[in-house]
């Protein structure tokens, strides 16, 4: 299908045009903030896909980009020390970071079942309405992607940020966010997990450079390679903060 165009208006004295459809000029991702991520969930669970609901939860869960939850592989998750090892961006180092208890019994729960399946129905066309299994399998060995491509012939052994930004774009078009919030639906985008843990650190109050160690955000010039914390230092002081784990919990205990 034909994109229709967009005409746009003229830029003003010192105004830059913005791309219409591009990167610029979308704002920044909704931060699902208060009740609308729980409820963001539960339409990720009852419409599917299904492998777009973990995926969204360990984005969360781990305060990560999506392009860093679409490489993870079994053999990251240390399970018996508490630690995921996110691969490196860009020049960077690898980090590793402390699964919460909340994330613990996430994944824990995944694995003695195996992963998610859930019942779904749909219409296909003279066929009628057919009833199927939606499934997302937990990896069995230590070389797999979390998140494997639905395509053979891809080149890339794990989904993309394209892949998960159009499941979601087709997703939120059916979303309605819980009343008295504030959320724009168009902007539910791949990051928006990530931003709503950043706002979790925020809201309760964790130390600002463990909240930035664990979001993997660099501080400014001053700080930079100096004074860091370390990753058993981050998981400690997460492991005492309180709030944030009872707010974690929340969101996911039925």
């Amino acid at each position: 299908m034909a994109k229709r165009a967009v005409r746009q208006k003229p830029a003003g004295h010192g105004q830059a045009v913005r791309k219409v459809g591009g990167k610029s000029g979308k704002g920044k991702a909704d931060t699902l903030a208060g009740p609308a991520f729980k409820a963001w969930l539960e339409h990720l669970q009852n419409t599917g896909p299904t492998w777009l609901l973990p995926l969204t939860i360990l984005a969360h869960q781990l305060c990560c980009r999506v392009t860093e939850i679409c490489r993870l592989r079994l053999q990251d998750f240390d399970l018996e020390n508490n630690f995921v090892l996110i691969g490196p961006l860009k020049r960077g180092e690898p980090l590793r970071k402390p699964l919460s208890e909340t994330a613990r019994a996430t994944i824990q729960a995944w694995i003695d079942k195996g992963g998610i399946s859930i019942q779904r129905s749909r219409k296909w066309g003279n066929q009628g309405v057919k009833t199927f299994a939606d499934s997302w399998k937990w990896p069995t060995k230590p070389e797999d992607h979390l998140f494997p491509p639905d395509r053979s012939d891809t080149k890339l052994a794990h989904r993309t940020k394209d892949a998960v930004s159009q499941a979601i774009r087709r997703t939120r078009a059916t979303f309605v966010p819980p009343p008295v919030t504030e959320v724009k639906v168009g902007q539910i985008r791949s990051h928006s997990s990530r931003h709503r843990c950043i706002n979790d650190l925020k809201s309760t109050n964790v130390n600002r450079e463990v909240a930035k160690k664990f979001a993997r955000i660099k501080s400014d010039r001053t700080y930079e390679g100096y004074g860091q914390i370390t990753a058993q230092q981050c998981a400690e002081d997460l492991a005492k903060h309180v709030p944030v784990q009872d707010l974690w919990k929340s969101i996911y205990e039925q």
